[in-house]
């Protein structure tokens, strides 16, 4: 087991991050969502914010999630809008409004950076196309019995996954015109956290336990579970992340901290435990729940 080596550094006032992202595998920057509506950039290996690398919703909406690819930004909040930033700057590009009928729980950047996916309580997946013209570059609409918690999509853009309320996994041929799923699985809790890879599938499930299934079978490879990871009562999502070489995952969990899986023996390799939260738990010393993890080399 590992501790936290460095001092967390305070990247949101008194309020929950949902989401961090490496802006790439070298870790130097970090970008966050936060629920006072600030999507901001950190430098990670002096601990700061970086001034003016930062972007406030309109009327302080929550952020609920944010992903990076390249240079681009991607935030979905609570007032139903997706947003592209750059990353270097923290300005605004492209704002999509009304996006969702709902509050936009999830969104992925492709990873050549071409389309968005964004998944909703409004029980929609949307896939938008960043270099069409159109006012709305909505190009797919798949709509699905239950709000969509979590999305990934695979290197070739024509499958993506997506996990939801209701416990099913779902994925979805995005190469012929059907909008229904190709392959669904069934699960008895929801689904909050979804990270795909070419060998394996890792979705993170509300009753603390986490499947690995197969991209090309969708049949089940291992179930992990550990004691340190439980998943916080009140998240409508939670981030886990590979490796960069995609042999771990590391998930997040409520007691703080998160927990490393070494994906080849089904075992847990390392449990990293979460710093006291003294400034935001009114001084009482108790360990800030984790909801999301990013991973550099």
């Amino acid at each position: 087991e590992m501790s936290s080596a460095r001092t967390p550094l305070v990247a949101h006032e008194l309020c929950e991050i949902h989401e961090i992202c490496f802006e790439a595998e070298e870790g130097d920057f970090l970008w966050t969502a936060g629920a006072d509506g600030v999507s901001q950039r950190l430098d990670v290996q002096t601990s700061s914010k970086l001034s003016g690398a930062r972007f406030l919703t309109p009327q302080s909406a929550a952020v609920l999630s944010v992903d990076v690819v390249r240079n681009l930004v991607a935030t979905a909040s609570s007032d139903r809008a997706l947003r592209m930033l750059d990353a270097g700057t923290g300005r605004l590009k492209l704002q999509l409004e009304n996006a969702h009928g709902s509050r936009i729980i999830c969104v992925r950047i492709s990873a050549d950076g071409r389309c968005i996916f964004s998944g909703s309580a409004d029980r929609c997946i949307k896939m938008w196309d960043l270099r069409s013209s159109s006012t709305s570059r909505a190009v797919r609409t798949l709509r699905t019995p239950s709000a969509c918690h979590a999305v990934a999509c695979n290197l070739s853009l024509d499958t993506i996954d997506s996990g939801h309320r209701d416990g099913y996994l779902r994925s979805w041929d995005l190469r012929g015109s059907k909008d229904s799923p190709s392959s669904e699985i069934e699960g008895t809790a929801p689904i909050l956290g979804l990270v795909r890879s070419p060998k394996s599938i890792v979705a993170l499930r509300r009753d603390a336990t986490v499947h690995v299934y197969d991209p090309a079978t969708f049949g089940r490879l291992v179930l992990l579970s550990h004691d340190h990871f439980q998943v916080p009562s009140s998240a409508h999502s939670v981030r886990p992340a590979f490796s960069p070489d995609a042999s771990h995952v590391a998930v997040p969990s409520s007691l703080g901290g998160c927990v490393i899986f070494d994906l080849s023996t089904g075992l847990a390799s390392c449990v990293l435990r979460g710093a006291s939260a003294k400034s935001s738990l009114k001084n009482s010393g108790a360990v800030a729940p984790t909801t999301s993890v990013s991973w550099s080399r």
